[in-house]
């Protein structure tokens, strides 16, 4: 995937491809523990990796943002597959189980906070 980034000052980064959008601002530090840290992440089988759903990125390469703007496992789903497909990718059925408890599992501590 091409993203172009600005760096810009206090550690933060603008995601320039969606100029119609508002801009994406999150903290370099929190991005960088992740792409370190394998246990901050969720591996696809394509590859593809992305923030863990327990990692507080305020952008689509996380999970957490994907379940803070969904209203349902299945808009969860579709939110992760289209970010996922930008990669000329798609979700196996293991990705879509995985998916599936990593939501549940939150979703539960979720309500009982």
């Amino acid at each position: 995937m091409n993203i172009e980034i600005k760096k810009v000052d206090n550690n933060i980064i603008s995601n320039l491809n969606e100029s119609s959008q508002p801009k994406i601002e999150f903290n370099v530090d929190l991005l960088t523990v992740v792409l370190k840290t394998k246990s901050k992440q969720f591996k696809f089988d394509c590859g593809v990796i992305m923030g863990g759903i327990k990692i507080n990125l305020t952008s689509r390469f996380g999970l957490q943002w994907h379940y803070n703007n969904t209203k349902s496992i299945d808009e969860f789903l579709t939110s992760v597959s289209s970010f996922v497909g930008t990669t000329d990718n798609i979700l196996s059925e293991n990705d879509i189980k995985n998916l599936t408890k990593q939501y549940e599992k939150y979703n539960l501590k979720q309500i009982k906070n």
